[in-house]
Order: C-alpha cells, then sequence, then structure tokens
C-alpha cells in the first residue's frame, strides 16, 4: 500500500512536475559561469553505488493515528522540517531527529483557509502557504493560527517571498492581457517593480506541478519556468541564465508548431517519447534532474558541474523493480529526497551499506517496522 502511494504521488510530481555528456557552452554572466549541459536520454544507467560517496538516513515517527502519505517540498526552520502529506490539506512539523510535533490543516472555503496547497515554506516565523487556486498566500504559525493574507491579481503557476517583494510565475497567461513575461515581481502593495524572460506564445496547456519553480540557492533563488529549459539566477534585482539542460532533438518544446495547435499537445506527449518536463536541483558541485518521456516514463540522473558528465540512476530492488526515490532539495552540499520504507533495504544494499549512515536513534529494523517514507541525505563524490 505504501509503494502504490508513494508511485501515484511521484506521478504526480512528475507530471504537475558518459557518452557526449560534457559541457558544450560557456558564457560568463556577472552571476558566474553560464553552462549549457548535454543531456542523453539514452545515456547508460549506473549504479548508485558508484556514484554516492555518503548516505544518511532518518524515519519519521509513526503512530496508529500518524500515517503520512508522503513527504515532499519539506521546508526547514531551526531544528524542525515542515512539509504537508495527504489529501486533507494537513501541515506536519517534525524535530531533527524525525520525532512528531505537531499538524494542522485549514483546508477548507473560508476566509482564513486555502482551497489548495500548492507550496510552503517558512518566512521568518511564519508558515506561507501558496493556494493557487484562489490566487492568494496565507500565513499561519506552527499551530495552524491564521496571522494574514496577500491576494494576487494575476493567475500565478509557483509565487515565491523574496526579501519584502514578490515572485511570480506567470508563464501560462499574459499580464495585464498582453504582456508576455514569464516572470513578473510585485512589492508589498502588489504593484508591477519588474518583469523577466519575456516569450512570444503562451503555453498550450497548463500543467501546475507541485513542484515548485522557485528553489532557494545559497542566499539567492533559482528559477525554472515550467517546460522551459534554462534556469535563472534570481540574486537582489537581477535575473540572468545561470545554466540550460540540452536534450538535443530529444526535446518536446523545440517544437514550435506545438504552440499553435494546444488541442493536439496531449496526445503528442503519450506518442513521441520525448523529454516534455522536467525538473532540477543544484548545489555547488552537482545538478540533480529528473525528467518524463512520456506520462509514466521518467529517468533520474547527476550531473558534475565542473566537468558537464553525467549519469542516470539504475535503481531496482531484486524484483528488478524500480525503486522509487523522490527528490526534495538541496541541503548544504547534500540532496534531500524520500522514498517507501519498504525500499531501503534494497535500496541500501544497492547503494552499499559501508556508505550508510542512520541519524538519532533511527535503525534499519526501526524503519522496516514502519509504513512512514523515510528522509535520505544523499552526498554524490566529486569525481563521478
Amino acid at each position: 500500500m505504501a509503494s502504490q502511494r508513494y508511485l501515484f504521488t511521484l506521478f504526480i510530481l512528475m507530471l504537475l512536475a558518459c557518452e557526449g555528456n560534457e559541457v558544450i557552452n560557456e558564457s560568463k554572466t556577472d552571476s558566474g559561469t553560464f553552462k549549457t549541459f548535454k543531456v542523453s536520454v539514452n545515456g547508460p544507467k549506473v549504479s548508485l553505488s558508484e556514484l554516492v560517496e555518503r548516505i544518511e538516513v532518518m524515519g519519521l515517527e509513526e503512530t496508529e493515528s500518524l500515517l503520512l502519505a508522503y513527504a515532499n517540498n519539506i521546508s526547514s526552520y531551526k531544528d524542525r522540517y515542515i512539509f504537508p502529506s495527504g489529501s486533507d490539506g494537513e501541515i506536519f512539523t517534525y524535530s531533527n531527529t524525525g520525532k512528531f510535533i505537531s499538524k494542522f490543516s485549514r483546508k477548507g472555503d473560508g476566509p482564513e483557509e486555502y482551497g489548495s496547497l500548492k507550496a510552503l515554506w517558512m518566512k521568518e516565523d511564519s508558515l506561507v502557504v501558496f493556494d493557487h487556486g484562489k490566487k492568494r498566500l496565507m500565513y499561519y504559525d506552527l499551530s495552524g493560527e491564521h496571522l494574514k493574507t496577500v491576494n494576487f491579481r494575476e493567475q500565478v503557476t509557483n509565487a515565491l517571498t523574496y526579501g519584502n517583494d514578490f515572485l511570480m510565475e506567470v508563464s501560462f497567461r499574459s499580464i495585464k492581457d498582453s504582456l508576455n513575461y514569464r516572470l513578473l515581481v510585485q512589492n508589498q502593495a502588489m504593484e508591477d517593480i519588474a518583469m523577466h524572460i519575456p516569450y512570444k506564445k503562451s503555453l498550450p496547456f497548463p500543467v501546475y506541478s507541485s513542484v515548485s519553480s522557485f528553489k532557494p540557492y545559497d542566499d539567492h533563488i533559482l528559477f525554472q519556468p515550467t517546460f522551459h529549459d534554462t534556469i535563472y539566477m534570481i540574486r537582489d534585482e537581477t535575473v540572468e541564465p545561470y545554466y540550460n539542460i540540452d536534450f538535443g532533438d530529444d526535446y518536446f518544446w523545440d517544437d514550435e508548431s506545438l504552440y499553435d495547435n494546444p488541442n493536439d499537445v496531449m496526445g503528442e506527449v503519450g506518442k513521441r517519447n520525448q523529454v516534455w518536463i522536467f525538473n532540477s536541483y543544484a548545489t555547488e558541485k552537482h545538478i540533480l534532474i529528473n525528467f518524463n518521456t512520456s506520462f509514466k516514463d521518467f529517468y533520474q540522473g547527476v550531473i558534475n558541474r565542473e566537468t558537464g558528465e553525467y549519469h542516470l540512476f539504475d535503481l531496482k530492488n531484486a524484483q528488478d523493480e524500480r525503486l522509487l526515490l523522490i527528490m526534495n532539495r538541496p541541503d548544504s552540499d547534500l540532496f534531500l529526497f524520500n522514498m517507501p520504507s519498504a525500499d531501503l533495504p534494497d535500496f541500501i544494499k544497492e547503494a552499499g551499506e559501508d556508505k550508510v549512515q542512520f541519524r538519532a536513534d533511527w535503525s534499519l529494523e526501526k524503519i522496516e517496522s514502519s509504513e512512514n517514507p523515510v528522509l535520505l541525505w544523499v552526498k554524490f563524490k566529486r569525481v563521478l
């Protein structure tokens, strides 16, 4: 049952989310060196044990009334981890040792409630929930007490607070019916103060991924517009290209005719076996990437940022079934993942037992006795 829940969750995240693997282009920007990384969909798959230097593992406390469907979109705050789970809009807080602290849900139709929970993050001492359906941000304390509401004028795909301003992805609809930009910045008075990344034609259909387009990177923000193969660095008041993933002829959206035939897009995704949606996370040394070539076929891999070397993960259990390893976010020089606890024994065998450390008082036996997901911090080798 846990694996079925995770398979469905991973599909939603993908949907809503070597040979020739060298850096093929570099140029200088104010944000540093812009690089294009060439990625082959048919690149060789490599055992995780060949790629990983260290893995830290932590379970999440389970009780009879505390069964988590998943643990995605994790935010850290002081010594706590905060994330949504399940279809009831519940938000959970756990300690940095995996102990349950609290949960609440304010899902509903009231003025202090969220109708949808597209994303959440901590802003100082406030928990901010992006309610995509109602075009607003809802602010709460960690007990669920409503603090304030910020309403957006535009239909926003993704949003994030940034200093005193608001970052908004607006890739699917023109701003004020005529201005085509992927990124809109507004101040506290909801006045437009900047528009970035112009485009010619709106995307032919909206897919509202539960994976945010905005990802923290050091003290800055990386922005990956939906269905876009370039990632931008947002630093202070500048927005510049930071890196690009080049799938060559395997990138679905390079066919401009798709923008003129929106009714054909869904069918073409299923037929072409091309990369139509992907997501990436970056640390100083590596880029983690996953991508879909249909509505069910997905891949995960890691790129060495210095050399451009790229490897796909070969993650299977003893029954030749794919292990579900779900990306969350970078955590310093580590990448934070989660996976079903039932998959952990096979994952440890695949990665190598000598590379695995358990946090706090967790052990493999203790985690195997739980149905709650497990968190993994993975450090990749500098040289892949």
